[in-house]
């Protein structure tokens, strides 16, 4: 961890706020969404790096709040109805957390950042160069506050060998190569990574439901007022179910609770995927 902290980094100085618990994590999430200016990307970004949010999916041994999933799928929720690009960008740092978090060792360094307010974003790399960033709406490296404080943005990077073995990096800016490990892949078992999946679909499945309110806020979904309440009510069941079933494998994880986490997230993303675009609803979220 000695690379984590070198003096001449300079990374967001004001005081980031610490959430201890579901409740006041649901409440910093509901003051940005009412009183972030949405016209001010940056402001909307500077404003969620120092209200402690990002450290909610961070182990509490590390000074995170350890939230639930399914709180995190909420506050995803919250931020979609109202602020669909930070609404990604949580996703894309949730999942980036999760990929930390089962990676372990060397990689908890950069929980000390995320507690100082630093973005992470996931991307998904496979054999041969390809790579699936998770959308963040943000380039890696510095980003600068409205007060010209600077915020750290790290690339999670979680890639796939041809002979199957997962590895982690975390890259500060990917066009210089500015590493926080200096350069080495850290392994992660591979039982980690349906977890890093079902995290994933669980999160998707936040953002439409955020998606579904906005339609209805807007009126929308007027004619497909009911379809809307039927599609919220199923999905809201299933990301509980999911959210549950994957605090239980990320607590106990066996074959028995990954593989559950899994199936059941299986079936939310595809009730999810068929409702976007169902043929009677009078609404289309499948772009």
């Amino acid at each position: 961890m000695g690379g984590l902290l070198h003096s001449e980094d300079r990374f967001i100085r004001s005081v980031v706020r610490q959430i201890g618990s579901e409740e006041d994590a649901l409440e910093v999430a509901d003051r940005l969404v009412r009183n972030t200016d949405r016209a001010d990307d940056a402001a909307r970004f500077e404003a969620v790096s120092r209200s402690g949010l990002l450290a909610i999916a961070t182990p509490a041994a590390f000074g995170g709040a350890d939230v639930t999933n399914a709180t995190l799928a909420e506050i995803v929720r919250r931020f979609a109805a109202e602020d669909p690009p930070e609404a990604h960008r949580l996703v894309s740092h949730f999942v980036a957390s999760e990929i930390i978090r089962n990676a372990g060792g060397d990689a908890y360094a950069v929980f000390q950042r995320v507690a100082a307010g630093a973005r992470l974003i996931a991307v998904l790399e496979e054999a041969g160069g390809g790579t699936v960033p998770l959308p963040a709406r943000h380039a890696g490296g510095q980003g600068t506050d409205a007060d010209g404080a600077d915020i750290d943005v790290w690339f999670v990077i979680l890639r796939r060998e041809s002979s199957g073995l997962p590895l982690v990096r975390m890259v500060r800016d990917r066009r210089t190569g500015d590493d926080l490990l200096d350069g080495s892949f850290l392994d992660i078992d591979t039982s980690a990574l349906p977890l890093v999946k079902v995290l994933s679909q669980l999160l998707k499945a936040g953002v439409f439901l955020g998606e579904l309110e906005r339609l209805k806020q807007r009126g929308d979904a007027a004619r497909g007022e009911r379809t809307v309440m039927i599609v919220s009510e199923t999905i809201s069941a299933l990301v509980q179910r999911v959210g549950a079933a994957l605090d239980l494998a990320q607590v106990s994880p066996s074959d028995r609770t990954i593989t559950e986490a899994a199936r059941l997230a299986e079936v939310l993303d595809h009730v999810r995927q068929r409702c976007a675009r169902s043929p009677g609803a009078d609404f289309d979220l499948s772009s």
